[in-house]
């Protein structure tokens, strides 16, 4: 053979290697595309409340890409959520082993072997290193404050309960900077239902309440939009 036909062979070869990465490449990059948008697609239809559909789009994510955190993490959710807990289990222990040290995943895997009363205690002490290690989500602080009240520790679940309670003037002024916006780009409609939102949750506080009823007052006289 000559040199020729030798260095032919070569490039030929490398050609094949080269095209073989560039398909391997593209495939992953639309496997991640058409999981990302399943994902959103479940997404919206669990945030309006159609939690069957959703989550028969979590699991299509989940065979399109079995490592998907999101996708096992938010399917095991809605199972928790249905009452189908061993399956919710079996989910969320399958992002941990792939996603170590993971806290909303333990957090969650903490919550489900809490509905077993002999994990109770133990699933409490979890849920308790985990907010206290991060800043505390109010439905954490509840399933908290829930399981201490359940386990008799009276006065930690006093603690937590007070301690979202705390929280209700920090959303209620997120619901008035909303309001706020929306009154500015002239969506009346929409920025009346978050000033009411506002004065619901800051009732006990007079002085923001006046604030919002004020605020509130500002929106045109006109048909709301």
């Amino acid at each position: 053979m000559s040199c020729n036909s030798k260095n032919h062979s070569g490039t030929l070869g490398l050609f094949f290697i080269l095209l073989a990465f560039i398909i391997i490449v593209q495939s992953c990059r639309e496997k991640k595309v058409n999981t990302e948008k399943l994902i959103q697609e479940a997404d919206s239809l669990y945030s309006g409340h159609q939690i069957e559909s959703s989550l028969k789009l979590y699991y299509k994510a989940i065979e399109a890409d079995n490592e998907n955190i999101k996708a096992l993490l938010m399917a095991g959710k809605v199972n928790y959520y249905t009452g189908k807990h061993t399956e919710a289990i079996s989910l969320f222990e399958r992002a941990n082993k792939i996603q170590k040290n993971n806290l909303t995943i333990l957090y969650w895997i903490a919550k489900t072997n809490s509905l077993d009363p002999e994990k109770k205690l133990k699933s409490l002490k979890q849920i308790s290193e985990i907010s206290d290690s991060v800043p505390s989500t109010i439905e954490m602080t509840y399933t908290r404050g829930v399981m201490e009240e359940e386990t008799g520790m009276i006065s930690q679940a006093l603690k937590s309960f007070h301690s979202i309670l705390q929280e209700e003037n920090r959303i209620a002024l997120t619901y008035l900077r909303l309001g706020r916006i929306y009154r500015t780009k002239k969506i009346n409609s929409t920025a009346d239902k978050y000033f009411q939102k506002a004065e619901i949750l800051s009732r006990s506080n007079r002085e923001l309440l006046e604030i919002i009823k004020h605020e509130r007052s500002l929106l045109r006289k006109g048909p709301m939009q």
